[in-house]
């Protein structure tokens, strides 16, 4: 039984269901595309393959999670598809859970995918909660933790969730649980085939959170999701500046991009282009009067950054963390002792 619409974007759908004989609160998503000629939006199949060469979409993600362990998502804190709507090569039509869809992708050659069944998050998106100013500091460091612990975990594995940011984040306040959503862009490492190890090809993700090689499509890894944390955790403090900051950022590197100019989009983000867009800021208010309250708040950003204890200066952390070599990030030993330094951190408790 299909309940309310929580969410409709270019590419799907999302609505309440109900099971019948279930009480448990469901989330049932479907796909849709725009035929470019005529504007009109249909529903559509998503071709479901193990081929970790591609962008996987969430019921990939889940196959991939799964490792015959239905609960290992609850545990990561990631809201994985519980069932899928499939049909199969001979034109079966099914619902099946994670551990089926693996065994229905190693019996058949093409399984087609036309919804996903996913229990639905505890507490509110993340980005509404901050519109609403309705979480305390401490709670803004839980879920950065929180968030931190779940990439940490997942990258233990070989995965990367690839569009972190405050709407695909679940907090609830009452029992400080913290969920990632929205997995269409998950992908995970083979083991034996070293060349799914760095993602470059692609501007993946949302331009606000990428990392400067997402821009530059050179490698990158794991790394990706930790810079989208640590603006997060300058956002949680600062949210106009950093919103101005890395939209200025943003734009200028999808232009360089798309002249044709990757050297020029790969934009690092550190202290000296926040002190590089203040000077440019303060340029423009000198015509400009309206550009003083901007002035106000980058500079309020970039004393946080220089504060020990704030969470702006954990995010600065991370993002100078995740500019290391891709190299550092792509070994997993090293990753793994860098997100655990990250979680130490006191600035987090």
């Amino acid at each position: 039984t299909l309940g309310k619409i929580l969410g409709a974007g270019a590419n799907g759908k999302a609505q309440e269901v109900t099971l019948a004989g279930r009480s448990e609160p469901l989330v049932f998503k479907t796909f849709f595309r725009k035929d470019k000629a005529t504007n009109e939006i249909f529903r559509v199949y998503v071709s479901i393959s193990a081929d970790r060469h591609e962008t996987s979409n969430e019921a990939v993600a889940a196959y991939l999670t799964s490792k015959k362990d239905a609960s290992y998502a609850h545990r990561v804190g990631v809201a994985q598809p519980k069932y899928f709507l499939v049909k199969v090569s001979n034109g079966d039509h099914r619902m099946v859970d994670a551990i089926a869809l693996r065994d229905l992708l190693k019996s058949h050659q093409g399984v087609l995918c036309s919804g996903l069944i996913i229990p639905k998050a505890p507490g509110d998106e993340m980005r509404s909660l901050m519109t609403l100013n309705r979480m305390t500091p401490q709670q803004s460091r839980a879920v950065i933790k929180n968030i931190l612990q779940s990439v940490k975990t997942l990258d233990s594995r070989g995965i990367r969730h690839r569009d972190i940011k405050p709407e695909n984040i679940m907090y609830d306040p009452k029992s400080g649980q913290t969920t990632l959503i929205d997995t269409g862009l998950m992908h995970k490492v083979s083991k034996n085939d070293p060349s799914t190890l760095y993602h470059s090809k692609k501007l993946v993700g949302t331009p606000m959170y990428m990392h400067g090689r997402i821009f530059s499509k050179l490698d990158h890894g794991t790394e990706a999701d930790l810079h989208a944390i640590g603006v997060m955790a300058m956002e949680l403090e600062h949210p106009d500046a950093v919103e101005y900051l890395m939209s200025r950022r943003s734009d200028l590197a999808l232009k360089a991009s798309k002249a044709g100019n990757p050297s020029q989009s790969g934009v690092i983000v550190d202290k000296d282009i926040l002190d590089l867009e203040l000077s440019e800021v303060q340029r423009l208010a000198k015509t400009d009067p309206t550009n003083n309250a901007m002035i106000a708040q980058l500079k309020a950003l970039q004393a946080a950054i220089q504060t020990p204890g704030s969470l702006a200066s954990f995010g600065m952390r991370c993002i100078d963390q995740a500019n290391l070599p891709a190299s550092t990030w792509a070994d997993r030993k090293q990753s793994q002792q860098l997100y655990e330094e990250l979680l130490a951190d006191p600035r987090l408790t």
